[in-house]
């Protein structure tokens, strides 16, 4: 199973941190600044990705860790998207 993020602020970095120690594997991360993607992946050993539907198709889980004020719009993107989910 490989979890991905949509925000590599603190919330989404922790997150990653912890789940990389528990053992599970993390794809990566998306943010509208690549600069946290990067500094999250370095953390997590994973990729930085510079579009949702990167991260999306390469994640069996996604982790929307933005501010609270842009979860619905991140949802509604991925709604709205063609994105092929893995099975």
């Amino acid at each position: 199973m490989k979890i991905g993020f949509i925000g590599a602020g603190k919330v989404g970095t922790a997150m990653g941190i912890y789940f990389k120690k528990k053992g599970l594997h993390i794809s990566g991360f998306y943010s509208k600044h690549i600069t946290s993607s990067k500094e999250a992946a370095i953390h997590t050993s994973s990729k930085a990705y510079g579009t949702i539907s990167s991260v999306v198709e390469e994640s069996d889980i996604i982790g929307i860790t933005t501010p609270d004020d842009m979860i619905a719009k991140i949802a509604e993107q991925l709604s709205a998207t063609n994105i092929q989910w893995n099975d």
